[in-house]
């Protein structure tokens, strides 16, 4: 898959409360999924940690992450969880592991660059419905981030706001509409 764009995010999607994301803005290249179409996933735990020490790498070479394909492969994992009465039941589910290639046909890079280039196609990789519970942590400083996270960490509450301590404040919404891209 080539990646147009990675935001990390901060919130609740699905059953899962209160965990980093990464949202992943993508067009498939091979596979069973439609060619030259934009799609957009969300990755946590260990997919996305798999992903950023992907991405660590590749960048530890001196290489642009953003000019290769990235492969994602679904692993199996078995685990227990209790259910909704406290008993505890075996469970499987599945996380991604990422491989990274070189790229050798260029031209889905030209198109994607051509997309990116227009600001009008960038404000449309917004996925409100997907985050309506989340907080993108993209512009936002290490202590920013940490006090959100640390807020949140033991409360059900699908609101996500700032502490208001009067010494911190989110960045003006124009810095933080979109997400540095590769």
């Amino acid at each position: 898959m080539t990646i147009l764009k990675f935001s990390k995010f901060f919130g609740s999607l699905g059953q899962t409360s209160n965990t980093l994301w990464g949202q992943l803005w993508f067009v498939a290249e091979t596979g069973e999924l439609p060619q030259g179409v934009v799609m957009v996933t969300y990755i946590k735990n260990r997919s996305l940690n798999d992903f950023n020490r992907l991405v660590a790498s590749v960048q530890s070479r001196g290489v642009e992450p953003a000019t290769g394909i990235f492969v994602p492969e679904f692993v199996k994992h078995s685990g227990q969880k209790p259910d909704d009465s406290g008993v505890v039941k075996p469970i499987n589910y599945y996380s991604l592991k990422w491989s990274w290639n070189e790229r050798k046909d260029w031209g889905v890079i030209d198109q994607a660059a051509a997309v990116l280039s227009d600001t009008s196609n960038q404000s449309r990789m917004i996925d409100l419905e997907g985050t309506r519970q989340m907080v993108c942590l993209d512009n936002l400083s290490p202590q920013e981030v940490s006090c959100l996270m640390a807020a949140h960490s033991s409360s059900d509450s699908d609101t996500l706001t700032l502490p208001a301590n009067g010494n911190m404040s989110l960045p003006p919404a124009e810095d933080r509409a979109t997400a540095d891209l590769f």
